[in-house]
Order: structure tokens, then C-alpha cells, then sequence
């Protein structure tokens, strides 16, 4: 008898247990990485579900996603703002971004992203005409998780008093890959300017990009930064480090051509 009271006290035990676990998931949100879509071509809803129902800006994108996910963007050329030049792309922590997308692509690995170019330009305004450009085309500067930035074509940023005219990382850790910064002028670091972070840059090539002080392609100070697999061609500075200026900094080379 003991035994079976016993029995009988334990299951309801359980189902008890049971019980608290399902209303603590009813009461619970559970968060999902999700995946959005930009296409400037898109003529669908433009939610950011789907290819056919992609964004068209992708400052929209970035305006929806949370730390985990994943943001898609075929090819074209996409612009920080019509004509305000204070703004740029602002990437949220843990985030990641990819381009070289046709717009039907089901994998990461289907991409191309030199079949499929897309542009992030700071070239507003007048084109070849500088002066009205964006001062910074990316700008990371949320800790947390790590930003991916792969598969893009960062171009026409211009400032003299910014730190990164290309891309900006002040206080976050970013990888950058598969990456082309051209043609970029900045205070110091033309293409890329990292300010108390970390970045690692993986197969980016740098060329033409300028500044006005220090580091034509790559400025650090008071930051880490891991350069594998690139290469620089063209980039110069007035004063120091035509290609690469380090400030204060941890900075490793492997396998780059200067």
C-alpha cells in the first residue's frame, strides 16, 4: 500500500513539474534568429520576408533586426541616406551582413559576390563630386556580439575630421571579409578606422583610399586588429602610413601584399 501511495505521489509530482515547465514557456518569448532580405529591385510587399518580398532599403533592414540575426542583400548600389551626409549604415551588435546576392539564392554558399557586386556608396549628390558625400559609409559602435560585414564593395566615404571613412568600429568587435574599400578619404583611416575595438579583416582588398592625417587604408588606436589575406594597392598619407597607421594598438599581418 505504501508503495502504491508512493507511486501515486511521485507521478503527480511530475505531472505537477510538467505542468509549471509548459506555462513557463507559455509565459515565456523565445527568441529565433531570423533572416531578412533587401533587394532594391523588389516589387513584392517589402516586409524583408522573402526575396520577392524584400526590402528595398536597407536602413529599413537595419532598423528591424535584432542581435543574432542575418540580413541578405543582392546586388546594386545602396546609399547611407539621399543626400544627408551625417548619416550611415549603423550595424547593431551581434548582426550580420551579406551582399553578392542574384536575389534567388537559398544558401549562403549560392551567393557570388563578384558576379553579383553590391555597392555601399557614399557618392551622393552630385557623382564624382566629393565634397557632398557621405562622412562615413558603415559605422560600428555597439559591444556585444561580434557584426559579420562579408561580400560588399565599400566606396566614397569622405570626411577629414572622421576616424574610418569606409567603415567606423569605436568600442565593437567586427569581421569584415570578401570585401572591396575603395576610394575612401578620412581624417585617419581612409577605409577603415578602429577606435577602442576589434576587427578582423579576411580577404578585403584596399585600394585608393586616402586620408588626411594617418593610415590611407587602416588606422587602430587603442584597438586589436587581425589583417589575413589581403591586399593594399594605391592607398596613401600625407604624413604617416600610407597603407597602415598603429596607435596604441595590437595589430598582426598574414599573408597581405603591400
Amino acid at each position: 500500500m505504501y508503495r502504491i501511495f508512493r507511486k501515486a505521489v511521485s507521478m503527480r509530482f511530475n505531472h505537477l513539474w510538467i505542468m509549471i515547465l509548459l506555462l513557463g514557456l507559455g509565459w515565456t518569448r523565445i527568441s529565433y534568429a531570423a533572416t531578412y532580405y533587401v533587394d532594391a529591385g523588389a516589387m513584392g510587399s517589402n516586409n524583408g520576408l522573402s526575396w520577392a518580398n524584400a526590402f528595398v532599403d536597407l536602413q529599413k533592414a537595419l532598423g528591424t533586426v535584432v542581435s543574432g540575426d542575418a540580413i541578405w542583400v543582392a546586388e546594386g548600389t545602396y546609399y547611407p541616406d539621399p543626400s544627408v551626409q551625417t548619416v550611415s549604415f549603423e550595424i547593431p551588435a551581434g548582426v550580420s551582413l551579406y551582399g553578392g546576392f542574384g536575389g534567388d539564392e537559398e544558401l549562403l554558399t549560392d551567393r557570388d559576390w563578384v558576379m553579383y557586386p553590391t555597392i555601399l556608396s557614399g557618392d551622393l549628390g552630385t557623382q564624382d563630386y566629393t565634397a557632398d558625400n557621405s562622412h562615413q559609409v558603415i559605422s560600428c559602435e555597439e559591444a556585444g556580439d561580434d557584426v559579420v560585414i562579408d561580400g560588399f564593395t565599400i566606396l566614397d566615404a569622405y570626411l577629414d575630421g572622421t576616424v574610418g571613412g569606409g567603415l567606423a568600429i569605436s568600442g565593437a568587435t567586427v569581421t569584415v571579409s570578401n570585401t572591396i574599400f575603395s576610394d575612401n578619404f578620412a581624417g585617419v583611416g581612409g577605409a577603415i578606422g578602429v577606435s577602442f575595438g576589434t576587427a578582423t579583416i579576411v580577404d578585403c582588398s584596399f585600394s585608393g583610399n586616402t586620408c588626411y592625417n594617418a593610415g590611407g587604408a587602416i588606422y587602430s588606436e587603442f584597438g586589436i586588429a587581425t589583417v589575413r589575406d589581403c591586399t593594399f594597392t594605391d592607398n596613401e598619407s600625407p604624413y604617416e602610413g600610407g597603407s597602415v597607421y598603429c596607435y596604441e594598438s595590437e595589430m598582426a599581418f598574414t599573408t597581405s601584399t603591400f
